[in-house]
Order: structure tokens, then sequence, then C-alpha cells
């Protein structure tokens, strides 16, 4: 009985002990294929490029957006799960610089040197594939064109330059000659051009280069606006400053203990502050609209800032106040209180002004 159960408590750690050396293994094998899955992996997404923008034309057929453009390890190229047969290396030249012969115990150069220099030799370098991809995604984000040809196993990114004149052929422009249509794709223009699919992306490609256009044109037009109105802008501004500055000291703000009081001189000096305080306001309406819309400024008030895109509205908005304003500071003109209300409100617009001349100075 004792022998029985020695050898049953033997079996059972022998059993115990196998059982934990295959979970290690086990173990260890899991890890180990893990870890060449995740290298696999980012391997893959390192040489995998992806782009939403350009056109491909694979072979002749437009291949639509968005496109996964892989390097495979036989180095050829996939496009959409599509393989293709091509030359992706590109040669890239550079110069050796040459060795110069030194003279024994000089650091000048010998005399023959300048007459015999060697020539630098032309070399070429091949870049790898995953370049490539990068360089092909790069073009089609930048709305490019990338031909593929397996006839010729070639891959050839469009020039940037005559994409617009392409786009125009493929929607049916017969007027452009055939200098800026590709080799290879002279053959199928007529098939591209039934393609809906090419056809709807051209078409939103063209609208989208004719909508930065005219926004670009607009922007431009506001600049030179701007700059015609820089020079009487700030002549204005420059003779409303002195005068209401001569104003500001001729006419002695009221004391404190004047404010209770009403004369008519106070009402022909608060007339006087209205005056420029108008003036004030439409010139600095007036300089507001030009700046926001050259886009050399930002408004920072809030309610102005909303209507500053809709000058239509942010005009009525000035009128509205500054007229609501003005209204009570005049039927109340005789008052000393109103007459240095006015006072202050047109020693800011003053202020106002004089910083809008600074900073047209610094842009001119």
């Amino acid at each position: 009985m004792c022998a029985s159960t020695r050898l049953f408590r033997h079996c059972h750690g022998l059993t115990m002990t196998l059982a934990a050396k295959c979970v290690r293994s086990l173990l260890c094998f899991t890890v180990i294929c893990t870890a060449q899955s995740v290298r696999a992996d980012s391997v893959s997404s390192q040489e995998a490029q992806v782009s939403s923008e350009g056109f491909v034309i694979a072979n002749g057929r437009f291949l639509p957006a968005p496109y996964y453009l892989v390097t495979r390890q036989d180095g050829q190229l996939e496009i959409n799960g599509n393989t293709y047969n091509v030359t992706l290396a590109t040669q890239v030249s550079t110069k050796d610089q040459p060795t110069e012969p030194r003279v024994h115990g000089s650091r000048r150069r010998p005399r023959h040197w300048a007459r015999h220099r060697p020539r630098p030799k032309a070399t070429v370098q091949e870049a790898s594939p995953s370049q490539t991809i990068e360089e092909l995604a790069g073009h089609l984000r930048m709305g490019g064109f990338v031909i593929v040809n397996e006839e010729e196993k070639n891959v050839e990114a469009w020039p940037r330059t005559k994409i617009y004149e392409l786009v125009d052929v493929l929607l049916g422009d017969d007027e452009i000659g055939e200098q800026h249509v590709p080799a290879s794709l002279r053959p199928h223009v007529d098939s591209l051009r039934q393609d809906p699919d090419l056809q709807a992306r051209a078409l939103s490609f063209q609208s989208s280069v004719e909508q930065t256009e005219d926004q670009n044109y607009q922007s431009a037009a506001r600049v030179h606006l701007l700059d015609r109105a820089a020079y009487p802008l700030s002549t204005l501004g420059m003779l409303m400053v002195v005068v209401a500055t001569g104003h500001l000291l001729s006419i002695r703000p009221p004391q404190s203990h004047e404010l209770s009081q009403t004369s008519v001189q106070s009402g022909q000096a608060t007339l006087k502050f209205l005056a420029m305080i108008l003036a004030f306001s439409v010139l600095d309406l007036v300089w507001t609209v030009l700046a926001s819309h050259d886009g050399s400024m930002r408004e920072l008030n809030p309610i102005g800032s909303r209507l500053i895109e809709q000058p239509v509205l942010l005009v009525a908005f000035k009128m509205l106040t500054t007229g609501v304003s003005a209204g009570i500071l005049f039927s109340l003109r005789t008052s000393k209180r109103v007459q240095l209300a006015a006072w202050w409100i047109c020693l800011v617009l003053t202020l106002l002004t004089a910083r809008w001349l600074v900073f047209n100075s610094l842009l001119v």
C-alpha cells in the first residue's frame, strides 16, 4: 500500500512537471508569434500610404478614391487591392567630388590642377520602393494624377503644372492640344470621358479650383481697395485728430460742482463734440470693414465679429446704435453732465483714430 502510494505520488509529480513545461513552452511560442505579427504589421503599415485626393488611372481605367497604395515584398505596386507589375524605383542623379592631388610638403594646389581638373562623375542612386510610394501619395494629396502603365512597367506622376489642362481634356475640351495629355493616356481619352466616376471627380476638382481662384481674386481686390483708400483715409484721420484735439483742449470739461447746471454754452459745446463723434464713428466703420475683409485685422468686439462678414448688417447696427446715442445726447445737450459725457466720448474716439493711424502706418 505504501509502495503504491509512493508510485502514485511520483507519477503525479512527473505529470505536473511536464504540464508546467508544456504551458511555459506554449506561452513562449504565443509571445514570439505575437511579436512577429506586430512587427509584420508595423512594416506593412510603414509601406502603406492612403490618400483620398487626386486621380489614379491604371492601364487606361480610372480607379475611384480613396486610394490605398502598398509596396509588396516583391517590389510591385498594389492599389486598392489590385497588383500591378511596374517598376517603382526612381533614379536620383548625384555627383562624386574628385579628390584633389596634393604636393608633398605644401598645402597649395599644383598649377596644373586648374587646367586638368577631372570632371565629376555622375552616378545613379535608386530609391527604395517605400520612398516612391510616399512620393506618389504626396502627389495624390495635392490633387495630382498618378498613371500606371503595365505595358511599359512604369508609374508616372503627371506634373502639377499640367493637371488643369488634363482635367479640361478629360471633361471634353478638344481645343487643348495632345501635348497636355500623357502619351499612355491618349488612346484611352474617349473611354475616360465616358466614365461617370471620373467625370464627377473632375467636375468637383474643377469647381474647387475655380472657387479658390475666385477667393484669391476677391482677396486681391480687397487688398487693392485698402491700398487705394489708405492714403485719403489716413489724411482725413490726421486732420480730424488735430481738430478734435484742439476742441478738447479749448473747451474745458465741467467740474463736479457744475454738473447740475444747464447753459447755452454747454449746448453749443455738446453739438461740436457730437459732430466729431459722428465723423469719427463713420471713419472707424469704414476702416473696420476694409481692414477686416482684407484679412489684416480681426474684430474683437463680440457683436461686431458676428456681423463683420455681412457689411450691410454691420453698417445698420452701427448707424442704429450711434444714432440712438447721438439723439439722447442731442436732446439733453444743455446739461453739463451731457457735455462732460460728450467730452469723454470724443476723447476716446480721438485716441481710437490715432490708433488706426498707427495701425495703418505699420501696414503701408
